[in-house]
Parts: C-alpha cells; sequence; structure tokens
C-alpha cells in the first residue's frame, strides 16, 4: 500500500487531485476497503490502487517478464529487482521473483534464508513452479535459490537436456497468472542467464557511471540483440543509470556514450545516495527518501513501457 505523496509520484498528481481521490474513496459505503487513515498519513490500499489504475489505462495484457541482467557484478541487480518488486505489488499488480544465483541473496533478503529447493529443482523436473513458490508478502511471491543453482548450466548444457531457451521461464510460470516476472541474474553470461533473457519480454541492464562499466553495458546488447537475430524474438533492452551523481561532470559524458549503444535508456536516474549503496549490500531499500522516489519513477517507467505489450 502507499501512502498519498507516493501515489502522487507514481500516477503524476498533484495534492489537489489526490485530495479529490482521497475523499472519492472515503466517500464509498465501503471506505475501510480503500483507504487508510494512520495520523496524518493518508494511504490508499491495493484496491484503491487497482481501481486507479484501472482508470489510467495502466494494466497489463499478459504477464510481463523482465530479466535484469549486467555481467559486472556489484551495480545493483539485486536491489533493482526488489525495490521494483515492492512498488510493483504495493500498486496492486501481482509480482514473482525468480533467483538465479548459486549466492541466494535476493532470497535471503526476501525469506531470510536459502531455499529448500530452489529453482535447479524446477529445472532438473522434479518439482514445478507450483510447488515451489513461497508467499513473501501480499501480491509477491519468490522462487528461491540456494548452492544447487550453481548446477544449472550442467543440466542446460547436457546434450541430452533439450529445451527451448525462449520459452524455459514462460514455461515455468504458465498458469501462475503473474502480472510481472522479475528474474535477478548472477553476474555473468551462464547459460542460465542467457536462457532468462531469452525468455523475457524486456531486459534491464543496471549500470553505475564509469568507463569500464560501459565495456559490460555493451556486451549486454550484444547478446540481446543476437537471441533476437537467432530465434527471432524481440527482446527490449533497458539501461538503467545507477548511483547517478549530478555533480560530477563525466556523468553526462557517459550518458551521451551509453546512448549510442544498441537500447533504450531509461529516463529514471538512481542517485549516488548513501541508502541506495546500503541497499547495495543488503538488498533493500527503505520506503522513503530521494533513492526510494527515483524507484518509483522507474516502476511508472516500467509499467508504461509494458503497457500493450
Amino acid at each position: 500500500m502507499l501512502n498519498r505523496s507516493n501515489v502522487g509520484i507514481f500516477f503524476d498528481k498533484t495534492k489537489g487531485q489526490l485530495d479529490t481521490l482521497f475523499k472519492e474513496f472515503s466517500d464509498k459505503e465501503d471506505s475501510s476497503k480503500y483507504v487508510i487513515r494512520k495520523g496524518s498519513s493518508k494511504i490508499f490500499s491495493n484496491d484503491a490502487l487497482a481501481e486507479i489504475i484501472e482508470r489510467e489505462s495502466l494494466n497489463v495484457n499478459k504477464t510481463q517478464i523482465i530479466t535484469v541482467a549486467n555481467q559486472k557484478g556489484g551495480v545493483g541487480k539485486t536491489s533493482t529487482v526488489i525495490s521494483q518488486a515492492r512498488n510493483l505489488s504495493d500498486l496492486g499488480y501481482k509480482v514473482l521473483v525468480i533467483d538465479t544465483d548459486a549466492q541466494a541473496n535476493t532470497t535471503r533478503t526476501l525469506i531470510g534464508e536459502k531455499g529448500e529447493a530452489s529453482l535447479y529443482d524446477i529445472i532438473e523436473g522434479t518439482k514445478r513452479a507450483s510447488d515451489l513458490i513461497c508467499e513473501v508478502r501480499d501480491r509477491l511471491w519468490l522462487i528461491p535459490a540456494n548452492s544447487d543453482c550453481s548446477r544449472i548450466d550442467m543440466l542446460l548444457t547436457d546434450p541430452t537436456f533439450t529445451y527451448n531457451p525462449a520459452s524455459l521461464i514462460v514455461d515455468m510460470v504458465d498458469g501462475l497468472e503473474m502480472d510481472f516476472v522479475l528474474v535477478d541474474t548472477s553476474p555473468s553470461f551462464s547459460s542460465v542467464n542467457i536462457a532468462s533473457i531469452a525468455s523475457s519480454d524486456r531486459v534491464i541492464c543496471p549500470v553505475p557511471l564509469a568507463e569500464w562499466e560501459i565495456d559490460g553495458v555493451e556486451q549486454v546488447s550484444k547478446v540481446v540483440s543476437s537471441i533476437n537475430a537467432r530465434l527471432k524474438t524481440d527482446i527490449k533492452l533497458d539501461f538503467l543509470i545507477t548511483m547517478f551523481a549530478k555533480n560530477e561532470t563525466t556523468a553526462y559524458e557517459q550518458i551521451s556514450k551509453i546512448k549510442e549503444i544498441d537500447g533504450n535508456l531509461l529516463n529514471t536516474l538512481i542517485p549516488n545516495a548513501s541508502a541506495f549503496r546500503k541497499a547495495q549490500k543488503s538488498g533493500m531499500l527503505e520506503n522513503r527518501g530521494l533513492a526510494y522516489k527515483e524507484t518509483l519513477r522507474l516502476t511508472k517507467e516500467i509499467v508504461v513501457n509494458c503497457v500493450g505489450n
């Protein structure tokens, strides 16, 4: 659930427009289902947000699979996945996170420990996604990872194991009725990461602004372009600037270089704030402050880009 201020950020509403919306839902006969008052805070429930999303034509027509990938570590993949999973579920969308990384940082952040079973068991065929999926909170679920995920590539590269990389995740989540599936990946171009990308509608590549990071971005772009050419897919690639410092003169030079690479540069710039640096380690970003507000603007970009697809 989001308070009035954060609803305004996502829906581009002024204070007056938000007051009108809040009064409308407060006047409903079953208003407690739609709005909550906590002291001076005014909070819209998931039911109210779902109605606003319907009015704003921000419903998605089919499950949107988004892989967050970069061959470099420490760029913000996990914190991006977790912040977007939280924001989307706060807005009332049904969200599934898939952790493919044997280090299981996303899994431990969301449920406090590695999974007893993991994505490996699904790909091996001993478990179904519906058997393994665990609820993190309202409208947010997880397919966990554990150390067994380090052996997924052995399965996928075994000549007796036949699969279509473009449908690996698609088939896995079929029937789960999610709005968004967010896939967190390890910092590599492993077979499971390639298959995750190939299964996706979109790929988000987080990139801090540094010369060596530009090389990683180019590699992600080449991988996505190669998959699209070979598999006749139409995967969209978005570049997300993380740890942005607007007072650094080289930042804008680096952004200009990224614009020259095949892909779409997102408008949102995640700031180089202490909250985000802390989230780089824990994966979790507190739901307040500048960094959080920028993640909400990123959520709006993601939803708008996915509507109609």
